[in-house]
C-alpha cells in the first residue's frame, strides 16, 4: 500500500531486461496499483536442450518513502524445450542406363545436418564402395553439409543382376546421442549377349542303288563227248557188279 521508488528487477536469464510498460503518469514511481511490465528474450543455447525445459524467476527491489527497503519475487516460468537432431543422406551415381562387367561406377555420399543444433564426428560407411567409418566430413552446423566419393567396379558375377549399395551416416548430437541416417543406389548390370549356333543343314541320307550283276554265262547243252561220259558210268558200275558175281560163284564152287 505504498509507493516504490527506484524499483529494479532482475532476472538472471534475461541480460536484455527491460521497462516495457505501466508508468502512467511517467514519474518513475510504482504507485499503489500501478502495474509495470518489463520484457527480455533469452536465446536457448545448445548446453540447454538436454535438459528438457528451462526455468527462470524474476527478482524485484526497491525502497519506499521513508527509504525501507523492498524486495519482491516472482512466480517461476517454465519453458519446455526441444531440439531436432537430424541428418539426411543423399546418395547418387552419374551411371546412366546398365553397366557391364568391367565398368567402373562412381558415386558421391552428401550429408546434410538437416536439423536444429550442432552434430559432430560424422562417421560415413558403405561397405560395398569399401568405405569403413570415413571420418573425414568431420562436425557439421545446422543446414551444412560435407561428402565424399568411392566407386566401384562392377565385376563378371554381378552380369544381370540389380545391385544395391547403401551408404550409412551417424553423428553424435549436443546431449551425447547418436543420429543416423542411410540411403540407397540400385543399378542394374546387363546380361551378356548369347549368339544363337548357325543352324546346320541336315546331311541327305544317300538313296540305296541295286548292284548290277554280270549276266549269267549261257547253259551250254551237253556234247556227245559229254554224253559218252555219263553213259560210261553205269557201263562201268554194271561190268563191277558183273565182276563180283563171277568171283563170288568160282568161291562157291
Amino acid at each position: 500500500d505504498v509507493s516504490v521508488y527506484d524499483l529494479t528487477v532482475v532476472d538472471a536469464m534475461l541480460a536484455d531486461l527491460a521497462y516495457v510498460s505501466g508508468d502512467s503518469d511517467s514519474d518513475d514511481v510504482l504507485d499503489v496499483g500501478e502495474v509495470w511490465v518489463f520484457g527480455g528474450t533469452y536465446e536457448v543455447t545448445e548446453e540447454d536442450v538436454c535438459w528438457a525445459s528451462l526455468v527462470n524467476q524474476a527478482e524485484a527491489s526497491g525502497f519506499t518513502l521513508c527509504e525501507d527497503p523492498v524486495t519482491g519475487t516472482s512466480n517461476e516460468v517454465t519453458t519446455e524445450v526441444t531440439y531436432e537432431a537430424e541428418l539426411t543422406v543423399d546418395k547418387t551415381t552419374t551411371l546412366s542406363g546398365k553397366a557391364k562387367a568391367g565398368d567402373t561406377v562412381s558415386y558421391t555420399i552428401e550429408v546434410t545436418n538437416s536439423g536444429n543444433v550442432m552434430l559432430s564426428d560424422v562417421v560415413v560407411t558403405d561397405l560395398m564402395l569399401g568405405i569403413v567409418a570415413d571420418t573425414s566430413i568431420g562436425d557439421l552446423a545446422p543446414g551444412e553439409s560435407g561428402s565424399i566419393s568411392g566407386s566401384y567396379v562392377v565385376k563378371s558375377d554381378d552380369k544381370g543382376k540389380s545391385l544395391t549399395n547403401t551408404a550409412v551416416a551417424t553423428a553424435t548430437d549436443p546431449c551425447g546421442e547418436e543420429v543416423s541416417s542411410e540411403d540407397s543406389v540400385t543399378i542394374e548390370v546387363s546380361k551378356p549377349s548369347v549368339k544363337k549356333p548357325t543352324p546346320v543343314p541336315p546331311t541327305p541320307v544317300p538313296t540305296p542303288t541295286i548292284p548290277v550283276l554280270p549276266p549269267l554265262p549261257p547253259v551250254i547243252p551237253p556234247t556227245g563227248a559229254a554224253e559218252a561220259t555219263s553213259l560210261a558210268w553205269p557201263l562201268i558200275v554194271g561190268l563191277g557188279t558183273s565182276a563180283l558175281l563171277v568171283i563170288r560163284l568160282r568161291r562157291r564152287r
